[in-house]
């Protein structure tokens, strides 16, 4: 019945003087990235053009409301 403790501080005693070490290397990423600014240009245009179109339209028929009110 005595051995059991003196196998466990045995044991303590052999896990304390186990050491251990990590290294973690981190190498840089590289991200490339090309930005196409024409694309963003020509949206910027065709959606100024919609709507452009739509507020035309839609004074046309504001005038045709009031010329048909009157």
């Amino acid at each position: 019945m005595r051995i059991y403790p003196v196998a466990g501080l045995i044991g303590i005693t052999l896990c304390s003087c186990i050491s251990t070490k990590s290294e973690v290397e981190f190498k840089p990423v590289e991200i490339k990235v090309t930005v196409d600014v024409n694309v963003k240009v020509q949206v910027d245009k065709e959606l100024k053009n919609v709507f452009q179109d739509i507020d035309n339209k839609q004074k046309i028929l504001q005038d045709e409301g009031e010329k048909e009110g009157k």
